[in-house]
């Protein structure tokens, strides 16, 4: 079932120069969040004698996923007949955990981060006459992606994978 599900887009922009500059910038933050059917958070997760699952129906494991993010988009008009653009894109996403299923249990789920997705783009346009237009434009975007485990688990942990089930659980 689902937990939260939201998405927060506030964005504005306008001239910062009369027909010369202009600007628009916006953020957004998504957030969604579902049940695994059937999963509860494992009471023996970090408990190194204990190799049973033992499920406490009172939490119920969560998919959780956060992104948030960002950018500015600058137009100037350069000369009557060049125009130039700017963007700035940043965002982050979390995936936390992103797998977790009635076959896999939180500490086994994948925690999937992405700290740094970041685009620069510049644009060019120039109608050089009624019927030649002349555009040139370019992007760099450098990212980072990690699968981590859950920083509190115990790296000591053995992963058990049940033989009647196919449950994962006891994951590091």
């Amino acid at each position: 079932k689902i937990d939260q599900n939201w998405d927060l887009d506030p964005g504005f922009g306008g001239p910062l120069v009369k027909d010369r500059l202009w600007f628009y910038g916006a953020a957004r933050y998504v957030h969604q969040s579902q049940t695994a059917a059937g999963m509860f958070v494992n009471r023996n997760a970090n408990n190194l004698n204990a190799w049973s699952y033992d499920p406490d129906t009172s939490k119920p494991v969560i998919n959780d996923t956060r992104n948030p993010d960002t950018h500015l988009r600058m137009s100037a008009q350069a000369t009557a007949k060049h125009k130039v653009g700017f963007l700035w894109y940043n965002t982050t996403n979390c995936f936390c955990p992103t797998d977790a299923s009635s076959s896999v249990a939180l500490e086994a789920a994948t925690r999937r981060l992405y700290p740094l997705q970041r685009l620069v783009q510049g644009d060019w346009s120039a109608p050089l006459t009624s019927r030649f237009l002349l555009e040139a434009g370019g992007n760099l975007f450098w990212g980072q992606s990690d699968d981590k485990p859950w920083p509190e688990l115990n790296p000591a942990m053995i992963q058990v994978t049940e033989q009647s089930s196919g449950l994962v659980y006891r994951e590091i």
